[in-house]
Order: structure tokens, then C-alpha cells, then sequence
């Protein structure tokens, strides 16, 4: 004997609602039924041919009207989807062939149904794909692309009404996405697959099945990643120096307890040098120090996803550049706006330093203005200037200048005081 517990986690949004129900229909129970998909084999009975039962959720639609909408749901309550490492969304979609609940498709001005994948964190936040019901499997099939779907967000007018529609790049005729609201893919906590009779395009009541098959993640971002280091070393005897270190991350590159990368591209370098001036005068010259030092950082991060957003940068570039073109702008200005978006979600900081860390002459010249004052003075100097741009600062730059000047003299031991000398001796 054999005991299956099935269930489906999906349910109607309006509880006994006689135009709209939602069921399974399966090869095993429902003859008339297509399955998109070749039936498996059992991997339980591998000495035996037993194929699976395999099935579609079942939409069924009595007496819609011209304009109303219904869907069912399913909700992520305890612990939301989290869809930012993968490329895209899909599912199969039927629509009905039989005689007397045939959907109708003539063109995209005139058809019966439209069916819509909705998907967010809820229902005043959410990503929606649209397209006409066309009969059968394949002219339905739904793809819904996070980077195009993403970069709708950049433009609109307002967040809290629904976007304009944007035709998709690769689906079937007059298939368009909106958002709503500020979704994000990284807290998806429900998903809604409904349809609607659009007004005053097709029948005025429709009465259908829609199958729904087979709703999947695809393209996970498994990228491969690299980082590398260089550094490199050039000594002049004791002349001169010169140092030079680089590490580069592409964003796909992590650690081995890591799933996923830091979808962020960092790189920084660092050059640095010195030189001994003093090495080059006379041995006359013995106890002067003249060196000279210079060093340059540079840090720049350059993210994958526009910061706090789930906005590819490529994206929200093309889209800006599009947004820029139907406003009218021309060409190289739509690409300079274009390039600000990839600016300002860039961070780069640069520090420069210049400095005279020991400057001392020793003239040999044995005069006492010049033993006794030039060969006696010590000087230092430095200068500093940092810049720096990020996604919250604009612009930041700092100066900052040091110098310092000593004078050396030395006391014979003849030359001294005692102030506390009226004491006496103890």
C-alpha cells in the first residue's frame, strides 16, 4: 500500500469567488490534458518503466467580464525569495483549444484575456509582466529578464502609481513589463499569476482554463571569479627607490565559504619612491641630507547594481540613454547623461603625497655665518591633497601643507648656570 499527502500552495486572492477557482490538472485525471513538458521516469523504480504524473495549476475563469481581473497567490511569509543571483524568471503558459472554452487571439488590439506574473513584497511594491493569451504552450511562454525588468524603476514620475509600459526585448507580441512601488529582488514575499479580460478589446464575458506550469529560476550567476596582486620593488644602491603594489576583484570573485561574490569591482594601487639627493654631492659635503619622497593611492570600487537598488549599472546607463533620446535630446548628450549614471555610482578615492622629510646643508665652508647658521638649520616639508567621489558624496577634496624648521646649538661645557647656587653646599 502507498499514502501521498499532495498540496498546493497556491490560493485565490478572493475566497469563494464563483468566477474564479484554482486547481490541478494532470495527465493521469484529465485526458484532454497537454503537458508541456515529456513525462520522467520514477528515479524510485529504476528496475521499472513507471512514468510520474505530471501536472499544471489550473486557472479556471467562469463568466470574467469585460475589465475585471482575478489571481491567485502565493506568499513567502517566514522567510522572503531572494532572486538577485539569478538572470531570469520562467513559466509555461496554456491557453485553452478546446471548442466552447477556446481563448481567442486575433491580434494584439483584439484578444480575450491577458495574463499577468506579479512579483514583490507586496501589494503596493511589486514587478508585473503582462502579455496577450494566445492558444496553446508555446506562443504563451513566460520570460521575464530582472535586468530589463530592474532598470524601469530609473524615470518614472512617481512611486506610487503604476509605471509606464515597456515592451519586453524578447517576448511574445504586445508582452510588456511595470513596476510598482519600490521592489526589490532580494525580499520577494509573494507572487500572483492572474488573468483580465481587457476592456473593449475581445469578449465582453470570457469563460476558460489557464495552465500554468513549471515557474522557475534561470541563468544563475555563476560566473566564474578572479582577483590578483601584483607588487614590485626597484632599489637604486642607496640612491633611490621605488615601490608599486596593485590588487584587482572582478565582482564574481569569493572566498571559498562564500556562495556569490561582492558584485563589486575593487581596485587599488599604490606607488611610492624615494630619492637621496645628498648622494650625489662631493664627500666635502658629509652630513648633508636632502631626500625626497612621493607616494599616490588610489581606490576605485565600481558596483555591479546601482547602490541600495537591484538595478544592473549597464541597465540603468541604457535606460537613461533611451529615456534621454525619446525626451528629444541628442545623441551625445543621451551618452553623457548615460556616463553620470555610471559616475555617480562609482567610489574613488585618490591621495597624493609630496614631502622633504630632512633637509640639511653642511657647507664646507668653515666661516662662521655659515657654520654657525646655515649648516646648523634643519627643514621638513609635506604636502597632501585627497579627493574623493562616491554614490553619497559628490565631491570631497582636502589639502594640507607641513613645514618645519629647526635650528641646532650646541653648549660647550664651560657654558652653563646654577640657578639654586646661593644654597650652598650640604
Amino acid at each position: 500500500a502507498e499514502f501521498n499527502l499532495v498540496g498546493n500552495q497556491w490560493e485565490e486572492l478572493v475566497k469563494n469567488d464563483s468566477t474564479f477557482r484554482i486547481s490541478v490538472v494532470n495527465i493521469e485525471d484529465n485526458p484532454d490534458y497537454l503537458s508541456p513538458l515529456p513525462r520522467q521516469r520514477d528515479p524510485n523504480q529504476p528496475d521499472q518503466v513507471i512514468l510520474l504524473n505530471e501536472q499544471s495549476l489550473n486557472l479556471n475563469v467562469n463568466g470574467l467580464k469585460d475589465g475585471e481581473s482575478r489571481q491567485a497567490i502565493k506568499r513567502f511569509p517566514i522567510r522572503p525569495l531572494d532572486l538577485f543571483s539569478y538572470r531570469a524568471m520562467r513559466l509555461f503558459v496554456h491557453g485553452d483549444e478546446r471548442p466552447g472554452t477556446r481563448v481567442r487571439y486575433i491580434d494584439t488590439t483584439n484578444y480575450d484575456l491577458e495574463l499577468f506574473l506579479r512579483f514583490g513584497n507586496d501589494s503596493l511594491n511589486y514587478y508585473e509582466y503582462r502579455a496577450p493569451l494566445r492558444q496553446g504552450w508555446d506562443p504563451n511562454n513566460v520570460s521575464v529578464i530582472f535586468g530589463e525588468i530592474t532598470a524601469i524603476k530609473l524615470g518614472r514620475d512617481s512611486v506610487t502609481t503604476m509605471s509606464l509600459r515597456v515592451p519586453t526585448s524578447n517576448g511574445p507580441p504586445g508582452s510588456t513589463y511595470q513596476v510598482r512601488g519600490q521592489p526589490t529582488l532580494t525580499n520577494v514575499r509573494i507572487i500572483m499569476i492572474g488573468v483580465e479580460n481587457p476592456a473593449n478589446k475581445g469578449s465582453t464575458v470570457v469563460t476558460t482554463d489557464v495552465w500554468i506550469n513549471e515557474l522557475r529560476l534561470t541563468d544563475v550567476d555563476n560566473t566564474p571569479g578572479w582577483a590578483y596582486r601584483v607588487d614590485a620593488q626597484i632599489k637604486l644602491a642607496d640612491m633611490a627607490n621605488v615601490s608599486f603594489n596593485m590588487t584587482q576583484r572582478d565582482p564574481n570573485f569569493h572566498s571559498l565559504e562564500d556562495r556569490f561574490g561582492t558584485r563589486m569591482q575593487d581596485r587599488s594601487w599604490a606607488l611610492s619612491a624615494n630619492v637621496n639627493f645628498e648622494r650625489f654631492f662631493p664627500q666635502s659635503w658629509n652630513g648633508t641630507s636632502l631626500g625626497f619622497s612621493y607616494s599616490r593611492t588610489e581606490q576605485a570600487q565600481s558596483p555591479r547594481y546601482l547602490p541600495g537598488t537591484d538595478i544592473p549599472v549597464a541597465q540603468a546607463v541604457q535606460r537613461t540613454v533611451d529615456l534621454q533620446q525619446q525626451a528629444g535630446s541628442a545623441a551625445p548628450d543621451a551618452e553623457r547623461a548615460g556616463q553620470g549614471i555610471l559616475l555617480r555610482s562609482q567610489t574613488l578615492s585618490v591621495t597624493e603625497t609630496y614631502s622633504l622629510p630632512n633637509v640639511r646643508l653642511v657647507i664646507p665652508i668653515n666661516t662662521w655665518l655659515v657654520t654657525e647658521t646655515i649648516n646648523k638649520l634643519t627643514f621638513a616639508y609635506s604636502f597632501t591633497q585627497s579627493s574623493r567621489r562616491s554614490p553619497v558624496t559628490e565631491t570631497f577634496d582636502q589639502w594640507q601643507w607641513n613645514a618645519k624648521v629647526g635650528y641646532a646649538l650646541n653648549f660647550s661645557e664651560r657654558n652653563f648656570i646654577s640657578p639654586l647656587a646661593w644654597i650652598g653646599e650640604f
